[in-house]
């Protein structure tokens, strides 16, 4: 009678088969545990908060956020640049159309020159405070209607006599504007106010040299005696 008892070494059909079975059940417990890991709650909720924590720092990042775009600084600049014009024609008073028109040339002149001044000062203070995300000409539109909103409330004035108290309105008006297109924090506010004032006075003390110099009267020429001796 043969010996149907298996040997060691030798592998049984059942055996192999066992085998091979179990091989792709351990790929699918492994796949299975992989998905749990990606499906962790806690990984998903660490990565909404730091998306979160992005978002909110991009929110606070200074002179990358503010109220609209170039369409709403560019309306909010002339609407209070039409108001400027037409405060300054009220205050120029009953006059002839040629000085009417010269108080309107040079109501227009100083808003684009501080305009301009503020979008340079604005562009410094950006650069001080880091911010890589500048747009030149949204800047521009923003500061444009800040200089505006000087020239408005300046030319609306107060009752009060002498130029001081219509100034500090017009710079009230202005770093009001400031702050609500540029939505700053109160020291990148200073900042610009600052940069802002530094240039327009060196611009005033360049003109005060001017008319300083053009003021002084020429010297009198020296002429010296003839002498006798010679005639």
């Amino acid at each position: 009678m043969p010996d149907e008892t298996p040997k060691p070494n030798e592998a049984t059909d059942s055996t192999e088969t066992e085998i091979y079975a179990l091989e792709p059940e351990s790929e699918e417990n492994g796949d299975v545990e992989s998905a749990v890991e990606s499906a962790d709650p806690d990984r998903e909720a660490k990565l909404e908060l730091a998306a979160q924590a992005e978002r909110v720092a991009e929110l606070r990042a200074p002179f990358r956020r503010g109220i609209g775009g170039k369409q709403t600084a560019l309306v909010v600049a002339g609407v209070l640049l039409l108001i400027a014009l037409v405060m300054a024609g009220v205050r120029a008073g009953d006059t002839d159309l040629t000085t009417l028109m010269l108080k309107l040339a040079n109501t227009l002149l100083a808003v684009a020159v501080n305009g301009a001044i503020g979008t340079l000062a604005v562009l410094l203070a950006a650069r001080m405070a880091g911010a890589k995300d500048i747009s030149i000409e949204l800047f521009a539109l923003r500061m444009v209607a800040a200089a505006a909103a000087f020239e408005m409330m300046y030319q609306i004035g107060t009752p009060i006599p002498g130029p001081i108290d219509d100034w500090i309105l017009g710079a009230a008006a202005y770093a009001t504007i400031v702050w609500l297109l540029f939505r700053l924090p109160p020291k990148e506010t200073g900042m610009v106010i600052a940069w802002h004032a530094g240039l327009m006075t060196l611009l005033w003390i360049y003109g005060w040299s001017n008319r300083a110099i053009a003021d002084r009267p020429a010297p009198t020429p020296v002429v010296e005696p003839m002498d006798p001796g010679l005639g």
